[in-house]
């Protein structure tokens, strides 16, 4: 279960808002974790959350919150800003409860207000629902759709869509709840939400025991033909739901046409006052007098008529998908590289990029996981870096105290800092080691932090800014007035973006000043946790290969050390010249002079795969949809083949096909055409015979990955060294 921020307005003003919604077995433990996990993956925006709103479990009524107070101090510690309320339901009807964290200053809400907080979280849980789950299929530029109306519009939303996960199926029901009160029967105007549909009747037998409710939706689009007019009132007879009192549910109303069609051919069957009419999403389509169902959501817009215009994708009536979806091969191009090409140029062979690793804090506690990492201290040995280090310090306010993260990187720099500004300003500033000079740690009172005129926070390397927006907010809680410079030695964010976001808010100080934030260096790289990590996938798999399959000696020998590599990297120093899985015996690829990424001479392994990778990053983020990395509808673009199969790859250098298949996402390579993905797993036929072994083992991680379709052909260990032909049999039959 993910939590949702979105920004609200209450009561004249705009408020930040996190919902949550909490385990169905709830005990404090569990709000513990909870608090743990906000507190360590979205440390910076529950830094600025003003209500943290926690909704139990959907299927059961709630009569009074207030027993979740007790069970809350973990959550109010780490959000001591914000009010914690919880949103419930009882009796059909939905409830917020007032501020429960004692920690808080939030005031109360009145009635008025709190029926407006509720609104507006429903209509942004499901906006936020059509935004995160391709429901959405935006407007580009060459085509219109041709919607299931007949309509030409420049954007659809296909609602099924938003099905992708229990949390949005639970959510939708606990929403539909004031509508279900006294329905016998669901019926919803495509099958194409009928998990929707089928949970809330499912669900709603727990939340009103005895409660037995029949689902049944039609086959496609009601256009008001005589055809679909008689099915739709057949269907009512044939299924005895004219008997029901009925919840008719449409995924979306956008002129309201096809409401209008169905009220009258079920006015003819039904008595008005069985049936209610329900809409998800309630669009603009220009007409909205005829709209005359209860909406979950009317926010999104966009959704006008538009003249017929370059190609027509045409919307499927019945599965409401495009009926033609040509997805569009991408070349990594140059100007992917560009952006990070004198990083990696400048620091390639110092061993500072590492693979698949652990990072840990000074007391050897672990922190999380880096696919890949960067060591700020390999950088401090090189003149380069040390000098710009030098530079910059050279070129601030004097700090009086110098705050650094505990952990072995951080505290280099700042011992380092503390000689440079000895030298060049003749003072010796006092170094504070602190994980995020939280105002309740009593040994904090002796540096007198409030008191300070100018402080300077030191951080080795920031990704989402998480432990600077922490520094932020306690220097706030102390009520801090000094100046502030915020200087990162490498800022890794996976979009540009997102940095710029973090000094804009990081450079805002306490009575309107303005905080200083720098960085030394610039690289976008992804963000990549254990789930992600390829190297993570390939210890798992390795895993599971290991203990079900019956390899010869030789074979789990070969298997078996390289999981205890990968094992050892994670907990140590990481990969570096030996972050791809090459057979015994078998040369290591390396990389020739011209390649885009960065220069052949002293680049290793880790430098190769870490440059390829900020390249494909890049191109996921791209700022032109045309060559944006995006399995969306109607033109997913994904990576050419030809980057790194074949027949005549774009990188012959063995080690850059390999880069690229490792930092491919499976999305991000199938093709949606059967004819080129069979074409594609050709390319992969040829590549393995070709290359005689070398490639077989990266290739095989590949294919349990799900990079490839599947395939049985024999033929494809043909050529392979008994070991390497076991290992990729195995693999093959698994799939």
């Amino acid at each position: 279960m993910e939590p949702i921020f979105f920004e609200l307005p209450i009561d004249q003003e705009n408020r930040q808002v996190c919902l949550v919604d909490l385990p169905k077995c709830q005990t404090d433990r569990s709000i513990e974790r909870i608090a743990d996990w906000l507190a360590g993956r979205y440390a910076n925006k529950l830094e600025h959350t003003d209500l943290l709103v926690l909704r139990p479990d959907v299927s059961r009524q709630l009569k009074d919150a207030k027993r979740y107070a007790a069970s809350l101090p973990a959550l109010a510690r780490k959000a001591p800003q914000a009010g914690i309320h919880v949103l419930y339901s009882f009796k059909f009807d939905h409830q917020l409860s007032g501020n429960l964290s004692a920690s808080s200053p939030a005031g109360r809400y009145s009635t008025k207000t709190c029926d407006a907080i509720i609104e507006g979280i429903r209509e942004r849980e499901f906006e936020h629902y059509a935004s995160h789950s391709d429901a959405l299929l935006s407007a580009r530029k060459g085509f219109v759709y041709r919607a299931p109306s007949r309509h030409y519009v420049s954007k659809f939303l296909r609602v099924g869509n938003i099905q992708k996960s229990r949390q949005a199926l639970d959510a939708t029901f606990f929403w539909m709840l004031p509508f279900l009160q006294g329905r016998s029967a669901i019926i919803a105007d495509t099958w194409s939400i009928s998990s929707i549909a089928i949970n809330a009747a499912r669900l709603l037998g727990k939340y009103q025991r005895g409660m037995d409710c029949k689902v049944d939706f039609l086959p496609e689009y009601f256009d008001g033909r005589p055809q679909s007019r008689q099915y739709a009132q057949t269907q009512l007879l044939d299924g005895n739901l004219s008997k029901e009192t009925i919840l008719m549910l449409f995924s979306a109303v956008r002129s309201g046409k096809s409401l209008q069609r169905i009220q009258e051919a079920f006015s003819e069957i039904l008595p008005a006052q069985t049936i209610e009419y329900l809409a998800i999403y309630s669009l603009d389509g220009g007409e909205s007098e005829r709209v005359s169902a209860h909406a979950l959501c009317a926010r999104l817009k966009g959704f006008r008529e538009v003249p017929k215009a370059g190609a027509v994708v045409r919307i499927d009536p019945s599965s409401f998908f495009p009926m033609i979806v040509k997805d569009k091969p991408l070349k990594i191009r140059k100007v992917n590289a560009n952006g990070n090409y004198a990083f990696f140029t400048n620091y390639k062979g110092l061993h500072a990029f590492r693979i698949h690793r652990d990072v840990r804090d000074a007391a050897g506690n672990k922190l999380r996981h880096h696919a890949f990492d960067i060591s700020v201290e390999h950088l401090l040995s090189n003149a380069e870096f040390l000098g710009q280090f030098r530079d910059k310090l050279r070129s601030l306010p004097y700090p009086s105290v110098i705050v650094v993260p505990p952990h072995k990187a951080g505290e280099l720099m700042g011992r380092k800092a503390k000689e440079i500004l000895k030298v060049s300003k003749g003072q010796t500033p006092v170094l504070v080691v602190h994980a995020d000079l939280d105002p309740k740690d009593d040994r904090l009172e002796c540096f007198r932090i409030k008191r300070q005129k100018e402080i300077l926070i030191l951080d080795d390397v920031s990704i989402t800014g998480q432990r600077l927006n922490r520094f932020q907010a306690n220097l706030r809680s102390w009520n801090f007035r000094g100046h502030v410079t915020y200087l990162v030695g490498v800022a890794r964010p996976n979009d540009e973006m997102m940095w710029v976001d973090l000094v804009n808010n990081l450079s805002l100080g306490n009575d309107g000043k303005e905080n200083t934030v720098e960085c030394l260096e610039k690289v976008v790289l992804p963000n990549w946790y254990e789930k992600e990590c390829p190297w993570c996938q390939e210890h798992d798999w390795l895993s599971e290969m290991i203990r079900s399959s019956n390899f010869s000696k030789k074979s789990k020998k070969l298997a078996v050390e390289r999981l205890k590599l990968l094992q050892e990297a994670a907990d140590g120093k990481g990969l570096t010249n030996n972050v791809f899985w090459i057979p015994p015996g078998k040369r290591r690829p390396t990389l020739t002079p011209g390649a885009i990424f960065l220069p052949d001479v002293d680049a290793t392994e880790a430098d190769i795969t870490s440059s390829v990778a900020g390249a494909i990053q890049r191109m996921r983020v791209d700022s032109d949809d045309r060559y944006r990395l995006e399995a969306d509808f109607p033109q997913p673009r994904v990576l050419s083949p030809y980057n790194f199969l074949g027949p005549s790859p774009r990188y012959n250098d063995l080690v850059l096909r390999m880069s690229v298949l490792r930092n491919a996402l499976p999305r991000e390579l199938t093709r949606w055409d059967d004819d080129d993905e069979n074409q594609r797993a050709d390319y992969l036929r040829n590549a393995l015979i070709e290359d005689h072994c070398s490639f077989a083992l990266e290739l095989t991680g590949a294919i349990a990955q799900g990079k490839f379709p599947l395939m049985t052909d024999d033929d494809l260990t043909a050529t392979l060294p008994p070991t390497v032909k076991e290992i990729l049999g195995a693999t093959l039959q698994k799939q």
